[in-house]
């Protein structure tokens, strides 16, 4: 990788079925800039050393791992080459340990401009554990994090509708500025969902949001309005579905929780079930 290009997208990969799907979605992010965004693969190799081993058990050991690095970087170079863009550098990084302490060390250093990682595929009740990899990196990141769910096919891959969830809040608003700009980036269409609770009256709301739209946002691409009651986390996933949207965009609110962050419980739900990928960023406060 060169390296003059400072600015990068970190993939966070595991070497499962998602590996070549976040690298593909990265890809995206990378050749779309006006400026050209580098690709770092990050693998964590964990291997525990039982505390019996001898010391020739370890030398074996350390040679093994030796090994598979070097396989697993072979299978990565293969993977990134097929996935990425020629115009598009990358540089593998395989580090020993767990895979949270590795995201953990890597963003102590020098900076990312967007994280993009894979979440597990689950069924059932199951579903409601969204992965504590990208649960504890959705909490600490401070560059948005490009969620991907498993099963999308390759010939999916692209950003032609995104959905975007607002509640009338400065933040929101903030949020939605931001999302415009991405879809005039991908010159893709663009919904602005908002989810009323209780009696509130849908069509005196839409009116609301349609004047509450800039127009610096509508000039910037295609805007539909659309306003739901029910569930917030519910709404969303099914205009997802209707809308056939490539990607949401959400804000993650970090709250302080003990000694541990958390993030809002819409904003985790939608991820869970998300049909699509989901563009993630954070706001502390």
């Amino acid at each position: 990788m060169d390296s003059v290009a400072s600015s990068k997208i970190l993939c966070a990969v595991d070497m499962g079925e998602s590996t070549k799907s976040v690298l593909q979605w990265a890809n995206l992010f990378a050749i779309q800039q006006d400026r050209r965004l580098a690709v770092e693969i990050l693998h964590a190799l964990w291997i525990d050393v039982p505390l019996y081993f001898t010391s020739s058990q370890i030398t074996e050991l350390a040679s093994h791992i030796r090994n598979e690095k070097a396989t697993v970087e072979s299978a990565l170079h293969k993977i990134a080459r097929t996935s990425l863009s020629p115009e598009v550098d990358f540089r593998i990084n395989i580090v020993e340990g767990d895979a949270i302490s590795a995201i953990d060390t890597r963003l102590g250093q020098d900076p990312v401009e967007l994280i993009a990682m894979g979440t597990h595929g689950r069924s059932g009740a199951n579903r409601l554990l969204l992965g504590s990899v990208a649960e504890h990196v959705l909490r600490i990141a401070q560059p948005p994090v490009l969620v991907i769910p498993p099963g999308i096919r390759a010939s999916d891959i692209g950003i032609r509708r995104i959905l975007c969830p607002v509640n009338f809040t400065e933040r929101s608003r903030l949020t939605l500025d931001s999302c415009s700009h991405l879809a005039q980036r991908f010159k893709a269409e663009l919904s602005i969902l908002h989810v009323v609770e209780g009696e509130a009256d849908i069509g005196l709301t839409k009116s609301k949001l349609c004047s509450w739209i800039s127009d610096d946002v509508r000039s910037r691409c295609e805007v539909s309005e659309v306003v739901r009651k029910g569930s917030a986390a519910e709404q969303v996933i099914r205009t997802a579905v209707e809308t056939a949207a490539d990607l949401i965009l959400l804000r993650a609110e970090h709250r302080p929780f003990l000694e541990f962050t958390t993030i809002g419980t819409t904003t985790e739900r939608v991820i869970r079930h998300s049909p699509c990928a989901a563009y993630v960023i954070p706001i502390r406060g």
